[in-house]
């Protein structure tokens, strides 16, 4: 007999924020549904670590699909929590189950009853208001990771990510190029490098850094394989090597080193404060000029200072 269900976790925003949430709720002690994407549930499914979490994919390609599918998974639930910005998906939800308590996404998140997501930069905030508007209290450790087998002849280099629009952005091939001198400096016991990612413009990239690691094995995996698949590449792998992006987000389950270069985004925002980071790049005093929330009326947009992204180690972890 199914368990009565309390909480429902509704997340159809990008494959980082479903991470994020999806992190945030591993410590859940009630039953909780959490409906994302049909694209991730394979992958959330091999990740999950808690018995209270079941999985739910919906269609969110087709509107009228998606009010079929929540109107055959959610039946008259107490609590929807949002973690998402669609207003037209919170309208629905609202006509649909009009006497259940539906946490919005409304700032600030001290004049209201509940979850605020995304609406905030900072991670951390985020993760709090999760964990409020679920009626659980925060724990210092949210989620313990995955052990893998650190083979340290093989890494992971995540291609895409970073704002490839502003001036700053990340993923530009200054950056690229700096990385992979980065790696090829510092990493001299890797053989075999992971190449992931989705897309033309991930594949487009890929083949660049190919060319700069003539003397190791490159597996170029860029549209070869499915989300879930990369699992086991995380199981046996060392290092992740990684731009801000949602395979990023993903790595924060699994124990291994993690290097990740932000611009202009900063990594104090972005990333939790649970785990260690080594961070590269971001220096200078603009690093928190970035708002993704902004788009094009981002102050890094209109930013001319390219020293803020030069490539550099930070000593210290970020924590």
């Amino acid at each position: 007999m199914q368990k009565k269900v309390n909480n429902y976790i509704v997340s159809l925003e990008s494959m980082g924020d479903v991470l994020e949430s999806f992190l945030a709720m591993q410590k859940a002690t009630s039953p909780v549904v959490f409906i994302t994407n049909g694209l991730y549930v394979n992958l959330l499914e091999k990740i999950n670590k808690n018995k209270h979490i079941s999985l739910e994919a919906v269609n969110t390609s087709n509107k009228l699909k998606l009010i079929v599918d929540f109107i055959l998974k959610i039946r008259r639930p107490k609590k929807i929590i949002i973690c998402h910005r669609n207003k037209l998906l919170s309208k629905i939800l609202k006509l649909l189950f009009p006497l259940s308590s539906i946490f919005k996404l409304k700032y600030p998140h001290e004049k209201v009853k509940g979850l605020i997501y995304k609406s905030t930069r900072n991670r951390y905030i985020q993760y709090s208001m999760l964990y409020r508007g679920s009626g659980l209290s925060l724990s210092d450790r949210m989620y313990e990771q995955i052990k893998c087998q650190n083979d340290k002849k093989e890494a992971i280099f995540a291609v895409g990510g970073g704002n490839k629009t502003a001036p700053l952005g990340a993923r530009g091939g200054k950056n690229i190029s700096s990385l992979c001198k980065y790696i090829i400096k510092n990493f001299n016991e890797i053989e075999i490098l992971y190449l992931i990612g989705k897309g033309d413009d991930d594949l487009r990239i890929s083949k660049c850094i190919q060319d700069y690691f003539a003397h190791i094995k490159v597996v170029n995996l860029i549209n070869k394989i499915e989300l879930a698949d990369i699992h086991k590449y995380f199981l046996t792998s060392s290092k992740m090597f990684a731009f801000d992006s949602g395979l990023m987000h993903l790595s924060y389950f699994y124990n291994i080193k993690k290097y990740f270069v932000f611009g202009p985004t900063n990594p104090s925002i972005v990333l939790p404060l649970f785990y260690k980071y080594n961070i590269l790049g971001q220096n200078g005093d603009c690093i928190n000029c970035y708002n993704p929330d902004d788009g094009i009326h981002s102050p890094a947009y209109k930013c001319i200072d390219s020293n803020c992204t030069k490539l550099m180690v930070n000593d210290d972890e970020s924590t």
